[in-house]
């Protein structure tokens, strides 16, 4: 195994029931005489090989082992399911960056090289929709900068909104699904509106993905002693 980032949290668009002892060899992996499609063993690779192979464009298929993956894949179907992603922001206008934090589920952990019943997925990769500007430390601190400061100095809870973000990249129909104040409903949606992100991909398709974005905000006097520590 390489020394440099594991494979870890991979999304596939769907699961292939395709054999891979039956493929034939290629450079890079093996062809799939059904598809003609080259399926790239990313087993033994580390998360740089995937990036690239993300980058060059195109649909790309791929043998991953279990622990390389977010979830268990659905089999492949006629038509795709959308797919949610969500990040958990907590917010306090005066803490420091570091103070930030999204919350995702850890990835499952890596298992052994010599663990040989480790169950093997081939499938299409999706690529998640992405905040243009810095991917998530970006989008927390923009998030951070564009807020403003409450007019209510014992604001305290969460907003929580959902919005679809389009085959541009562009955030459209945001909703509030947990209101806390008239002010700060709004205030998230106005920020919200201004992100940016690179579209989701589905195989060579760009599809319409839909993304929630909780948003916890804290007293000024609490914000005051965070700042002090």
């Amino acid at each position: 195994m390489t020394d440099k980032n594991p494979i870890k949290n991979v999304h596939l668009a769907f699961a292939c029931d395709k054999s891979w002892d039956h493929m034939q060899p290629c450079h890079n992996g093996k062809k799939c005489l059904s598809c003609h499609t080259t399926v790239i063993d990313f087993t033994q690779k580390c998360q740089e090989d995937l990036q690239a192979a993300l980058e060059s464009g195109g649909e790309i298929c791929g043998r991953f082992r279990q622990s390389q993956l977010a979830t268990a894949p659905q089999p492949a179907s006629s038509s795709f399911k959308r797919m949610a992603a969500g990040i958990l922001l907590t917010l306090g206008f005066t803490s420091l960056a570091n103070e930030l934090k999204a919350q995702v589920p850890p990835p499952p952990p890596d298992l052994p090289e010599s663990h040989t019943d480790e169950k093997i997925f081939l499938g299409v990769v999706e690529k998640l929709p992405e905040y243009k500007h810095g991917g998530m430390a970006g989008l927390i601190k923009f998030i951070k900068d564009n807020m403003t400061q409450s007019p209510q100095a014992d604001l305290e809870g969460m907003v929580v909104a959902t919005f679809v973000i389009d085959t541009t990249g562009a955030v459209t129909n945001p909703k509030i699904v947990k209101s806390l104040s008239e002010w700060a409903d709004q205030e998230v949606l106005r920020v919200v509106q201004l992100l940016e992100f690179t579209p989701s991909m589905q195989g060579n398709r760009k599809v319409n993905v839909t993304y929630t974005i909780p948003v916890r905000f804290t007293p000024a006097e609490e914000q005051k002693k965070r700042r002090k520590k």
